[in-house]
């Protein structure tokens, strides 16, 4: 037996439409006695909507829309007759071009039948919504955008890098739907519908800014919603700023620096007739930096989460032109703002795009919810309603223009000399490609001390740029240097959450990379790369820089190479000889493997290794279980500390534990004194044991751990 989907479709929410109406608080639906009549001629029915059907038969779809499910937002004749006056100076809709019959009928039409009550509860493209018991309703684009029956033709769009003509690919036309419902507590507030569309009311029941006068029109194969005025196609962003040039053209200007032209095979072959235009996908794309003018899902490797919704916030002309002349014109960084280097702007843009709402995804935001939002640079933003000069709702964002600039932190932080200075364009480019700059500057109020490299200073240190691959090379890695080492070696330059205004005498600081550690002196800085090569030649420190609101920056003149030693191949280098004895230890105990790596060292530390001299190990090897390598085992677990990096600086200190078991979860600790003048341990016999202090041996800021020379074994109680 053959089964027909869509009057089982239609059928069950017919039935969801009967249950509805047993309340008496939902009233929005109306269905006849008798369903005899399809869409067009549900429509043809009623006087007000001939013109609208009379566009049906001008393009032939009449047989299409009554033959499967649809769902039709038919204006009146009335708004009909005013828009192509307006438009066309026209008197009937057969007067106008076939192109904007099509725009007008098909960009009315969405597929699958849908009531408002249905739209309600299960949301126009079908997914599943809260129910009645959860007000805190989401109002995600995806929820209340549904895509029409109508693709707008191709944009002509001329790329401003080559001067060639591109046709732009424009996915379905869709149409916003805005509504609420007390009982099904969907928050939705007048003052936010009319932000966006001044010159309409709140209803309950809005398609973009037209009012739904006439919901819950059923037929046989679907419904139809009479709306007051006709709804054009949906613009997007590259649009707004292009018909709005005499506002926002700046902000415009400064993203066609990063423009880009995609391919589409298949908006190219969607195209009907023999002859196909090469259609092309517009977007911005920078450092870390994508924005897509037009809606675009599942595109090949263009693919972007545009497909559903993202806030847009450009800044007007004046606020724009004011903020970059103050904030890099004037101070004297750049003569103009055509000299501002395009990896300085990448911040800038990003903080007005993709704004996003506490890691939820992308989503349209309410003016009440302004205030703690977080930007796609991942920084908060403060705007008021009256900031709000010019909005938009289009395909793929919701527009606010605002008159004002959202300020990244990050020209104003520690680490603002990278896109004010060009001397510091490789370590700003860098930041900027691994999306370093919110994880670095996510807050004007995080502390940061940053160590930083000139671009002279990297390409003496090895690392060169080529700007043709846009890679960064070294004399090991001439295909170019891995992403992943590229951002580990900015991280090594930065340590967070301190800001160290004075150098010390002598101090160990991890780095934002994570189990990586620098040490800090008045005489320079090592990173553990630089320690492994040469700890007595530091990198020397060239000046101080003081005026970022949230740390200091230090210039330095080689690049905080990263330990690549673990502490057990520290350990086991041939020059350390001091702690040949200890290591033999280890070896008898089954605790060093073929890769000289320390096996009894679990968890994610970091670690400090307490090895005592070979002077101390002969002293005592009459005390020393080498004969049972279980006894053994727990003797060398008390000389590991499984949680702490101990350097002789004056600052870890206390009862820390070590990695010697005492029951399931628990671990013996020992007690640590750190001085600036001494670095010692007190064992469980209470004997007091010294860090020898000898830069060949101890202080080594290893890979997620340290390494301490001591002038005798520990013992515990």
């Amino acid at each position: 037996m053959k089964v027909n989907f869509y009057s089982i479709r239609y059928g069950l929410v017919l039935l969801l439409l009967l249950l509805y109406g047993c309340n008496d608080d939902i009233d929005h639906h109306e269905i006849p006695d008798n369903l005899s009549a399809r869409l067009v001629a549900g429509m043809e029915q009623q006087p007000d909507l001939q013109q609208f059907v009379k566009g049906i038969d001008i393009l032939d779809i009449r047989e299409d829309l009554e033959s499967s499910a649809y769902t039709v937002f038919p204006p009146t004749d009335e708004a009909v007759l005013k828009f192509i006056k307006d438009k066309y100076n026209a008197s009937d809709i057969s007067e106008i071009p076939e192109e904007a019959v099509k725009m007008l009928v098909r960009g009315h039409i969405v597929r699958n039948s849908m009531s408002w009550d249905y739209l309600l509860i299960l949301g126009p493209n079908g997914g599943f919504r809260p129910g009645p018991d959860q007000p805190n309703w989401d109002i995600r684009l995806w929820d209340f955008k549904i895509p029409t029956i109508y693709n707008a033709p191709p944009i002509v769009d001329t790329d401003p890098t080559t001067g060639k003509t591109r046709k732009l690919w424009r996915k379905a036309n869709y149409l916003p739907i805005h509504y609420s419902h007390q009982k099904l507590g969907l928050l939705n507030p007048d003052e936010d519908y009319k932000l966006l569309y001044p010159t309409s009311e709140y209803t309950g029941f809005n398609v973009q800014g037209a009012v739904a006068i006439r919901p819950n029109q059923a037929t046989i194969n679907g419904f139809f919603h009479v709306i007051d005025r006709v709804i054009p196609t949906l613009g997007n962003p590259d649009l707004f700023l292009k018909e709005n040039a005499d506002e926002f053209g700046l902000f415009r200007e400064l993203m066609t620096r990063f423009v880009k032209y995609n391919y589409t095979a298949k908006g190219t072959n969607e195209q009907k007739g023999e002859v196909k235009d090469s259609l092309f996908i517009k977007s911005y794309y920078g450092n870390h930096f994508r924005y897509f003018c037009e809606d675009v899902t599942g595109e090949g490797n263009v693919y972007h989460v545009l497909g559903h919704v993202n806030d847009f916030f450009p800044p007007n002309n004046e606020a724009l032109l004011n903020y970059l002349t103050e904030t890099f014109v004037t101070p004297g960084y750049y003569g103009s703002i055509e000299e501002i280097p395009d990896d300085a702007l990448v911040p800038l843009l990003k903080n007005h795009y993709k704004l996003t709402m506490n890691g939820e995804g992308t989503r349209w935001l309410r003016p009440t919810e302004w205030s703690y939002f977080s930007s796609g640079l991942g920084q908060k933003a403060s705007i008021e309603p009256s900031n709000v000069v010019k909005t938009d709702f289009t395909n793929s964002a919701v527009i606010y223009g605002l008159n004002k600039v959202l300020a990244p932190a990050l020209y104003k932080s520690a680490l603002g000399r990278l896109a004010t200075d060009p001397d510091y364009s490789y370590m700003l480019k860098i930041v900027n490609d691994m999306g370093l700059d919110g994880r670095i500057i996510a807050s004007p109020d995080m502390k940061v001390t940053v160590f930083m490299p000139s671009n002279q200073a990297m390409v003496a240190s090895g690392y060169e740029y080529d700007e043709t691959t846009n890679k960064f090379t070294t004399p090991t890695n001439t295909d170019g240097v891995e992403p992943r080492f590229l951002s580990s070696l900015v991280m090594q330059h930065v340590v967070l959450e301190e800001d160290i205004t004075d150098l010390p005498d002598k101090r160990f600081a991890e780095n934002m990379s994570g189990g990586q550690y620098l040490s800090i002196s008045k005489a320079g800085v090592l990173g553990g790369g630089n320690y492994q090569k040469n700890a007595s030649k530091p990198v020397k420190i060239l000046f101080k820089e003081d005026k970022g609101v949230n740390g200091t920056f230090y210039g330095i003149d080689r690049v905080l190479e990263p330990a690549d030693k673990t502490p057990g191949e520290y350990l086991s280098d041939n020059f350390r000889t001091e702690f040949s004895e200890f290591l033999k230890l280890l070896k008898s105990a089954g605790y060093v493997d073929e890769r000289m790596e320390l096996t009894n060292l679990r968890g994610e530390g970091p670690f400090t290794i307490l090895a005592p001299s070979n002077q101390a190990i002969v002293d005592n090897k009459d005390i020393i279980p080498t004969g049972d390598r279980k006894a053994l085992r727990e003797f060398l677990d008390y000389h590991f500390l499984r949680q702490d990096a101990v350097f002789a600086d004056g600052t870890v200190q206390g009862d820390l534990l070590t990695t010697h078991k005492i029951g399931t979860g628990k671990y013996t600790p020992l007690t640590v004194r750190n001085t600036p003048a001494e670095l010692s341990f007190v064992d469980g016999k209470g004997r007091t044991v010294k860090a020898i202090d000898d830069e060949r041996y101890g202080n080594f800021p290893a890979l997620n751990g340290t390494v301490q020379l001591i002038d005798n074994i520990l013992l515990r109680e």
